[in-house]
C-alpha cells in the first residue's frame, strides 16, 4: 500500500482545498457565474457605444439640419412625405403578387 505524502495529510490544506473546490463549483458567485457576468458586460458596452454613436450621428444631423433651411425642407419631404403648398404628393407602394 502506498503512503501519502505528508502534505496530504494536513487539515489546512485540506480545508484550503475544499474551500477553492467550494468557490469555483458551489458558491453563488462561482468562475462560471462570474464568467457569464463579464460576458454580460461586455455585451452592454458594445451597446452602450453604439448607442452613443447612433446620438453623435443624430445630434450631428440635427445641427445641420438647424442651420440649412433647404436641407431641412429636403429631410422633411423625404422622411416625412412633406409636401410643397402646390404640389401634390401620392405615395405609391408594390404588393407582391403571390
Amino acid at each position: 500500500m502506498k503512503r501519502l505524502p505528508a502534505w496530504s495529510k494536513n487539515k489546512y490544506v485540506f480545508t484550503a482545498l475544499a474551500f477553492g473546490l467550494w468557490m469555483l463549483c458551489f458558491d453563488h458567485d462561482d468562475l462560471i457565474t462570474q464568467w457569464h457576468l463579464s460576458y454580460q458586460i461586455r455585451e452592454l458596452e458594445q451597446k452602450k457605444n453604439f448607442y452613443q454613436q447612433q446620438i453623435e450621428q443624430a445630434e450631428q444631423q440635427k445641427a445641420a439640419l438647424q442651420h440649412n433651411a433647404v436641407q431641412l425642407l429636403q429631410f422633411a419631404r423625404t422622411r416625412y412625405y412633406f409636401k410643397p403648398p402646390q404640389a401634390d404628393l401620392y405615395n405609391i407602394t408594390f404588393e407582391k403578387s403571390h
